[in-house]
């Protein structure tokens, strides 16, 4: 076997780079997180509606039970799992091209997709969330780990707003091959991480890249040996760690869920939905690129980000579909883009205050269940969305005010949210100097 790469290698960011464009840009494309490229393809090319598509990504809640075992899979199978994750993405991802090329719109084998996309949500929670934020955190330095959570993910969205445009334009045959090309482009990817390191001492679990026989743990009968880092479900969260929980699934409430669908059946019916998709990846882009590691300053700019998301939800219940104008229509992108430049910020910094308060004995089950919520409660967002989605655009719509249910919903998630962060304190060990 060849020798692994060592640990913080410029060859190591610029792989875990591949695999953060195309890994997500395929997970993205075939359901997962009800991204917008995935909604275009559902509702424009498979002939799928808000209810089905609420009611199948609201499934992915039904792998709880497998998530939360996941979050004792130990450390040293982080580089293992991206590899499977990485496979199961370009299966899929070519399954569900065959989808948009032979099955006829509407139909229960259009559906089958929604089926594709519930099995992506599974192999992310128990795959990726297993490895990828592990794997950032032991494999790379501050300095890389930085680039990773803001110019890289700026990078990603560079590269999921063209492909969201790209998908909005073609046509049914032109997403068949978007599809083949994605899954193509991440099982290749997959083949370059064969010399990813094993985290330090982790040959006291038994996984010796050398060959030699593993050492055997210094520890007393039941324990884990800590090369293992596998901590136990049972063992005390880090002082801090629930709140930021709690900030996840606010989180992931105050998003705009299936905004897409939405527009495509209430909102803006004539609009080009690749435009709406391209703006908020756009935000995304801008909020990755301006991204610095806050330091001691970390808790006050989730703040803000939450409440800016807040205001610019308010701005978006105040705009009156169908939007018609082009004025209108400018308003709504623009709005659309400074959301979720807001919650990207959101986001990001809870990542970096939560890799503040973990280490290598408890990163995999932290960031597993920290996925395990985020997740769950974005899917079940996503399946009361595709309910009020289809009650807000029929014609016996119930309104409060002048504001359909989804409004109202995405409104009220939008205070949750604002709560959530306000109810954030700094712990000991929270401040950080800025990396350099």
């Amino acid at each position: 076997m060849s020798a692994s790469l060592p640990i913080g290698s410029e060859k190591i960011k610029v792989r875990l780079l591949a695999v953060g464009i195309v890994g997500f840009l395929s997970a993205l494309s075939i359901g997962v997180d009800g991204h917008p490229i995935f909604q275009i393809i559902a509702v424009e090319t498979l002939g799928l509606g808000p209810r089905a598509i609420g009611i199948a990504l609201g499934l992915g809640t039904l792998s709880i039970p497998v998530q939360i075992w996941a979050a004792r899979i130990p450390l040293r199978r982080a580089r293992h799992n991206v590899r499977l994750f990485l496979h199961s993405m370009g299966a899929m991802a070519l399954a569900t091209a065959a989808l948009v090329a032979l099955a006829e719109p509407g139909s229960w084998v259009a559906g089958l997709a929604l089926v594709v996309a519930v099995v992506a949500e599974i192999s992310v929670s128990v795959l990726m969330a297993t490895a990828w934020q592990p794997l950032i955190s032991y494999s790379l330095s501050p300095v890389q780990r930085a680039f990773m959570l803001g110019p890289a993910a700026a990078i990603r969205g560079v590269v999921i707003l063209g492909s969201t445009v790209l998908v909005g334009v073609l046509d049914r045959t032109g997403r068949t091959v978007f599809l083949v090309a994605v899954g193509l482009a991440v099982l290749a990817v997959a083949e370059t991480l064969r010399r990813l390191p094993a985290p330090p001492d982790s040959e006291l679990a038994g996984d010796d890249d050398a060959g030699t026989p593993p050492a055997p743990p210094e520890v007393a009968s039941g324990e884990l040996g800590t090369g293992s880092y596998k901590s136990s479900a049972r063992d005390p969260l880090p002082d801090g760690v629930t709140n930021l929980y709690v900030m996840m699934a606010a989180g992931a409430l105050g998003r705009w869920p299936l905004l897409v669908t939405y527009a495509a059946v209430k909102l803006w019916p004539t609009g080009n939905l690749g435009l709406l998709g391209a703006a908020m990846a756009a935000g995304s882009i801008t909020a990755s690129t301006l991204w610095r590691n806050p330091g001691r300053h970390v808790l006050t700019v989730i703040r803000i980000g939450a409440a800016t998301a807040g205001l610019w939800t308010i701005g978006l219940v105040a705009i009156n579909g169908p939007v018609s104008s082009t004025a209108t229509a400018a308003v709504l992108l623009a709005i659309a883009a400074l959301g979720t430049a807001s919650r990207s910020v959101v986001g990001t910094a809870t990542i970096e205050l939560l890799h503040r308060r973990i280490d290598r004995t408890n990163s995999v089950r932290i960031m597993t269940m920290l996925d395990v919520i985020g997740s769950t409660t974005a899917q079940l967002n996503m399946f009361v969305a595709g309910f009020l989605i289809a009650a807000s655009a029929s014609t016996t719509e119930f309104t409060v005010g002048g504001l359909d249910v989804f409004e109202l919903w995405i409104l009220t998630m939008a205070v949750v949210e604002v709560a959530a962060a306000a109810h954030l304190r700094m712990r000991p060990g929270d401040v950080a100097a800025p990396a350099t």
